[in-house]
């Protein structure tokens, strides 16, 4: 298993980004996922189901999961429900630091199986940072455009 712990104190208010990153759609916009589609009908909260799919080479990898423990403007946690070559557990935590300040913890743990987890050794390295890259992708895509939670219809 590979674990990331990674924080960043993004310029927005907490429910900007609360909306933004509990937007399941929106998520290939800033991880590392090719593909990421609500599986259950209504807004994000437990019980929530998605499909997620990253790309490794040529090879796509995707797996299913569940939101859990959300608070409207506190985040939320996810775990990997199939048991497909790759998972991913973690949860996406916001704190706000002052009215348009937010922090945002974010931790991931990748489960490997099969081929990759004979190959985690070699992927560790690079999958711990691409994870730790999406924390700052996020914080660039909100304070870039201040609209973008606008478009946002699903609150985290």
């Amino acid at each position: 298993m590979i674990r990331v712990e990674t924080s960043a104190t993004i310029d927005r208010a907490v429910e900007d980004v609360a909306r933004y990153v509990g937007d399941i759609e929106r998520m290939t916009e800033w991880t590392d996922m090719t593909a990421s589609r609500r599986l259950t009908d209504g807004p994000t909260r437990d019980g929530t189901k998605a499909y997620a799919e990253v790309a490794m080479g040529p090879v796509k990898l995707g797996w299913t999961y569940q939101i859990q423990d959300v608070d409207p403007n506190g985040g939320f946690a996810f775990k990997t429900i199939t048991r497909n070559a790759l998972g991913m557990d973690g949860s996406v935590r916001l704190t706000p630091t002052a009215p348009d300040k937010t922090k945002v913890d974010y931790t991931v743990q990748i489960q490997t199986r099969g081929l990759l987890r004979i190959l985690e050794p070699l992927l560790r390295g690079e999958m711990a940072g691409n994870e730790a890259r999406e924390l700052v992708r996020l914080k660039a895509q909100l304070e870039a455009d201040p609209a973008a939670t606008a478009a946002s219809a699903t609150p985290a």
